[in-house]
C-alpha cells in the first residue's frame, strides 16, 4: 500500500560523499594494495558494510509501512470511526503518518550507520590481517620470481609429455578393440561349430577333424593316381594310332 512512497537507501544516506571518503582513506594508507580498506572490510567480514546497513535500512522501513498499512486497515474497518472520518481523510493521515515517522527514522538510522561505519565495520589502516602478513614479511625476490617461472616451464613440460603418452595409450586402446572384434568374432564362429557338433553327434572335434583330413588326403591320393593312370593310357593311345605314309 505504502511502497510507491518508500524511499531507496542511496536517496537519504548521501551515498557519494561516503563512498568519496572511504576511497581517500584507502589511497592514503600506503600499504600493501590487499590492504584496501572496502577489500579489507569485505575479506574479513564476510560482506560489504555497505549492502549489510542497506539491508537493515530497507527491512526497518518495510516493517514502517507494514505497521502504518494494518493501522489505516484497523481505523478502516472499525464501525466505529467509519462516521467519524472519510476514507479520504484516513488515507491522507496514514501517509503522514509514514512520511512522518521514516523522517524521524533516517534521522536515526543516520546516526546509526555513522557509528557502525566508524567503530564496528571499520577497519584501522596500520591492520594486517593474518592472511595478508606473508606479503609484507616475506616479499617476493627477482630469484623467487625466476625460480616459479622455472617451476612453470616444468609443469608444462611435464604435462606436454603426459598429452603425449595418453594420445599413445588411445592409440593401443583402439588396437586392443580391434584385435577383441576379431577374437570375439573368431569365438562365435567357433561356437556355431560346436553346435553343429553336437546336433551331428560328433563328440570329439579334434579327431573328427582329422579324420577328415585323412580323408581328404587318401582321395586326393587316389584322384591323382587315376589322373597318372589316365594320362599313361592317352599316350599310349597315341603310340598305337595309324599313320598314311604318301608314297612318291
Amino acid at each position: 500500500m505504502f511502497a510507491g512512497i518508500r524511499v531507496s537507501p542511496q536517496s537519504w544516506w548521501g551515498n557519494n560523499s561516503r563512498m568519496a571518503s572511504n576511497q581517500g582513506e584507502s589511497s592514503a594508507t600506503g600499504l600493501h594494495p590487499l590492504t584496501d580498506r572496502k577489500e579489507y572490510e569485505t575479506q574479513y567480514f564476510g560482506f560489504t558494510p555497505k549492502s549489510f546497513v542497506d539491508g537493515v535500512y530497507n527491512a526497518m522501513v518495510e516493517y514502517l509501512s507494514d505497521f502504518v498499512e494494518v493501522t489505516h486497515k484497523y481505523f478502516l474497518d472499525d464501525e466505529r470511526f467509519k462516521e467519524q472520518i472519510s476514507v479520504e481523510a484516513l488515507q491522507e493521515s496514514s501517509n503522514r503518518l509514514f512520511v512522518h515517522l521514516r523522517d524521524a527514522f533516517d534521522k536515526a538510522f543516520d546516526r546509526l550507520e555513522n557509528y557502525l561505519m566508524k567503530n564496528i565495520f571499520h577497519i584501522p589502516s596500520g591492520i594486517v590481517l593474518p592472511e595478508d602478513k606473508v606479503h609484507m614479511s616475506d616479499p617476493v625476490t627477482e630469484s623467487m620470481d625466476q625460480k616459479l617461472d622455472n617451476e612453470l616451464e616444468e609443469l608444462r613440460e611435464k604435462i606436454r609429455n603426459a598429452q603425449y603418452v595418453n594420445c599413445r595409450l588411445q592409440k593401443w586402446l583402439q588396437d586392443v578393440d580391434s584385435v577383441q572384434h576379431v577374437l570375439d568374432s573368431l569365438l562365435a564362429q567357433l561356437q556355431k561349430w560346436q553346435m553343429v557338433c553336437r546336433e551331428s553327434n560328433v563328440t570329439d572335434l579334434g579327431e573328427t577333424i582329422s579324420f577328415v583330413a585323412d580323408r581328404t588326403r587318401q582321395l586326393l591320393t587316389q584322384c591323382n593316381a587315376m589322373k597318372a593312370t589316365q594320362a599313361e593310357r592317352n599316350n599310349n593311345v597315341k603310340g598305337s594310332r595309324y599313320v598314311p605314309v604318301k608314297l612318291q
